[in-house]
């Protein structure tokens, strides 16, 4: 401390996290190679485990963690919500519900960078099972028709900026029978679906290696036009309840904002001016709000306690549909995203 001179403690394989200064044995710290450890200066202490924000006694000889013991995954539960207007349940990412309210649909596994299937259940978590599930191609986004028998999703290889460019196409299953429909012919790299309110057309995002577009097919006649090029990197389209604007996300001006693009004018509105990345955006089903992500609330530890996570800051956010009257619903070291609004269940409904 009097030199100022630095000194490696613990160096190779795995991040080296929460140090705590003993005194003269050294440094105690966790050690998150393979499934993480505590160590003492130089060896392991106890039971290796994702341990989590360790705190030791100040002469080592007991240490206080915290550890998620949930064996369930994807977690269906309530979470706290920063505003009382607005409750909120964690849950696996890219959650939909159907739109009587009885099902849910979700990813079964908890990054969007692994080979994902769709899982569906009960609108309170129960009766869960494997929906669809391709050996080789990976399912991102599925969301459900307005009549609720189809779910539209993009197949394939995605995050072409981690796992380089690669194809997706997509697809419509049919709930019921399991038939499974490609709308698109796999040249490019397609996905985040979302259907136009009378089921007839779906909105969707292109990439391909030098640019972007917003595209809506015909799921009948299965023709393509375009809605938005030339817009900078564009994505996560979703079209409003009344049918007449789709919102979606650009990097445009230097990191994402969130827009909105009348269907018939192409007129465009820029919706969020924020210093971080705003993006996974939805309409409520009344089209009154928008919930989001946002990093705005700046750099909590995040890298650190997700290491090898592309995108692991971000806070839930919802504000109304022009814009105004921004509120957060979370606020931690956590990344918040793809939020998935739930509709009011009808009477009568399972």
């Amino acid at each position: 401390m009097e030199t100022g001179e630095l000194h490696v403690i613990a160096d190779g394989p795995g991040a080296k996290l929460f140090p705590h200064y003993l005194g003269a044995p050294g440094v105690a710290y966790l050690d998150r190679r393979g499934d993480g450890m505590l160590r003492l200066p130089g060896k392991a202490v106890g039971a290796t485990g994702p341990f989590h924000a360790p705190s030791w006694t100040p002469d080592g000889s007991r240490v206080v963690f915290s550890r998620d013991v949930s064996t369930t995954w994807p977690p269906f539960q309530p979470a706290f919500s920063r505003d009382t207007g607005f409750r909120l349940i964690r849950a696996g990412i890219f959650p939909q519900f159907s739109p009587d309210g009885a099902r849910v649909t979700m990813a079964d596994t908890p990054i969007g960078l692994a080979k994902n299937s769709v899982l569906i259940m009960d609108a309170d978590g129960a009766s869960r099972s494997v929906l669809f599930s391709d050996p080789a191609r990976s399912v991102v986004a599925p969301v459900w028709s307005p009549d609720g028998s189809l779910l539209a999703f993009g197949l394939g290889r995605f995050f072409p900026m981690v796992q380089g460019f690669g194809a997706a196409d997509l697809t419509v299953l049919d709930i019921k029978s399991g038939a499974l429909q490609v709308l698109t012919d796999g040249k490019e790299n397609v996905g985040f679906p979302s259907w136009s309110p009378d089921g007839r057309r779906i909105v969707f995002r292109e990439w391909n290696d030098t640019n972007s577009s917003l595209r809506i097919i015909d799921v009948q006649s299965r023709d393509v036009t375009t809605l938005l090029r030339d817009f900078g990197r564009v994505n996560f389209p979703g079209w409003s309840p009344d049918g007449h604007r789709v919102q979606f996300t650009s990097d445009r001006d230097g990191n994402y904002e969130l827009y909105t693009i009348e269907v018939e004018s192409k007129r465009i509105v820029r919706l969020t001016d924020s210093p971080g990345n705003d993006a996974h955006a939805t309409w409520s089903p009344d089209g009154q709000w928008i919930a989001f992500s946002s990093v705005r609330g700046g750099f909590k530890d995040e890298a650190a306690l997700n290491p090898g996570n592309p995108q692991a800051s971000g806070d839930l956010y919802v504000m109304r549909a022009d814009g105004t009257d921004v509120r957060a619903l979370t606020d931690n070291q956590f990344e918040e995203a793809t939020p998935g609004w739930a509709p009011v269940r009808r009477p009568g409904a399972r």
